[in-house]
Formats: structure tokens, C-alpha cells, sequence
């Protein structure tokens, strides 16, 4: 227990030293000096292939995070969480392994909480983007034009994708070329659904095609891809409903119904 409790006070007083000489830990660019550190760790212990992978999917969450950053993070954490169980593993209140469980769930915990995020962002999207292509297709048939026609149904669409349209109008307003505009918005957003309204609209708008009609055939085309969907999710749920039923409905019936009999029988076999 001596060992034990000389080794504390030691790491302790070690990391009391270390906040002594870096004063500039509480100063206000505390933030600053903390995300440099995490992005050359994320920077030296991630892939640039796993970067590139993460940076997608911080762009389609919508998140002002650089990737090495995240990476670094997830590094972090772990090793955080391990330090605070360091010093009473040293003392002998509790054992070092209490501290493994909670790492390894620091150590999934970001990246699953930015799956989480992307797949309901794109759910959102998925979710309005018919109805964005009905209000943008009325608007353009009463003869608007694209950028007023973005502004009218990004003031009535609300949501992430009514986020995304007005941040494409804006991007408009100051100069930005609309095929630019549009691409980087299908990028951010992820959908396949998007991405494909946005080539009919610079495939309409390079061969002179009526742009409002052409959009009205896309959300027609929408909605059909949006009702075989759901005919499939609802098939898929008869079949993943039947071990529920017969896990937690028929086989404690037969445990009901058949108990009685089969100890009955019993008795009568043993007298």
C-alpha cells in the first residue's frame, strides 16, 4: 500500500508541475493549442484514406470539425479516461480493468455518434426532398426563375434540407457559379436523390429542356421510388416480426397450455 500510495503522490505532484510550467493551458487560447495537439495526434496515428473517409462524413453531418481533429479525439478520450482511473488503481480502491470498459466505449462512442448523425441527416433530407421538388417545380411553371424559386421554397421548407437551400441561395447572392452551388450542396448532403435532381437540372439547363417540367417528372419519379420503399419495409416487417411472436406470444402459450398436461402426466406415471 506504500508503493502503491508513493506512486500516486508522485504522479500527481508530476502533473502539478506540468500545469506550474504551462501556464498558457488556462489562457485563452487554450482551445486553440488543445485542437492542434488533437489534430497532430489524429494527423499521425490515422491513415489518409481513413481522413478522407471521415472528412466525408463530416461534411454530410454538417459539423465545423476538420477530420484530423475527430480522429485526434477519439485517441483522446480513451486516454483521458484511463488517467482519471490511474491514480485510484494506484492507491488500491478499485481495479485497473474498471477503467478498460468505459476506454473502449470512448473509443467507439465518436464515431458512432457521427454515424448516428449522418444516417438522420440524410433520413431528414430523403424525407422533404419530394416535396421540395413540388414547390420547386410550381415555382419555376408560374415563371420564376431558379434563384427565386430557391428563395420561395427554402422560406416555406423548413428542416436540413431547407438549410441547404438557403445556404445555396446565399451562395448565389455573392457571385458563386449555380451548377457549383448545387454540386456542393448534393456533396454536403449525400443523398442519391439529390444528386441526381441536381444533374437533371444542369442537364435541363444545358440542352434547353422546360426545366419545370422535367423537375415535375423527377419528383413523379420520386414519389413512385418512395411507395416501392415503403412496400418493402412494410414486407420486410412481417418476416422480422415472426421470431418476436413466436419468442414471446406462442412459445409461452405452449408453456401455458401444456405445463398443466405434461405435469398431470407425470404424476399419473409415477403413482
Amino acid at each position: 500500500m506504500d508503493l502503491r500510495l508513493t506512486a500516486a503522490l508522485l504522479a500527481s505532484a508530476g502533473i502539478a508541475v506540468l500545469m506550474l510550467k504551462k501556464p498558457s493551458l488556462f489562457s485563452e487560447d487554450a482551445r486553440e493549442r488543445a485542437e492542434e495537439l488533437l489534430a497532430r495526434t489524429g494527423k499521425r496515428f490515422s491513415s489518409g484514406d481513413s481522413r478522407t473517409l471521415l472528412e466525408r462524413k463530416i461534411v454530410q453531418a454538417n459539423l465545423d470539425i476538420r477530420p484530423e481533429v475527430f480522429a485526434g479525439l477519439r485517441i483522446a478520450l480513451p486516454l483521458a479516461c484511463m488517467a482519471l482511473f490511474v491514480p485510484p488503481a494506484l492507491l488500491g480502491f478499485l481495479d485497473i480493468y474498471w477503467g478498460v470498459v468505459p476506454a473502449l466505449a470512448l473509443w467507439f462512442l465518436p464515431g458512432w455518434w457521427l454515424n448516428n448523425r449522418v444516417k438522420s441527416r440524410v433520413a431528414a433530407i430523403r424525407r422533404d426532398l419530394p416535396d421540395f421538388s413540388i414547390m420547386f417545380s410550381t415555382a419555376l411553371a408560374a415563371g420564376a426563375d431558379i434563384l427565386t424559386a430557391l428563395e420561395q421554397v427554402a422560406s416555406s421548407l423548413k428542416g436540413e434540407l431547407g438549410a441547404e437551400i438557403q445556404r445555396v441561395c446565399r451562395d448565389m447572392a455573392v457571385g458563386k457559379r449555380r451548377t457549383d452551388a448545387l454540386a456542393e450542396m448534393a456533396a454536403r448532403c449525400g443523398v442519391d436523390e439529390l444528386t441526381a435532381l441536381v444533374r437533371v437540372i444542369e442537364q435541363a439547363q444545358r440542352y434547353g429542356s422546360p426545366l419545370a417540367e422535367t423537375v415535375k417528372q423527377h419528383a413523379a419519379q420520386m414519389q413512385i421510388l418512395r411507395r416501392y420503399e415503403a412496400q418493402r419495409v412494410a414486407g420486410e416487417l412481417g418476416v422480422k416480426i415472426i421470431f418476436p411472436i413466436i419468442m414471446f406470444i406462442l412459445f409461452p402459450m405452449l408453456i401455458l397450455v401444456g405445463f398443466p398436461v405434461i405435469w398431470h402426466l407425470i404424476a399419473a406415471l409415477g403413482n
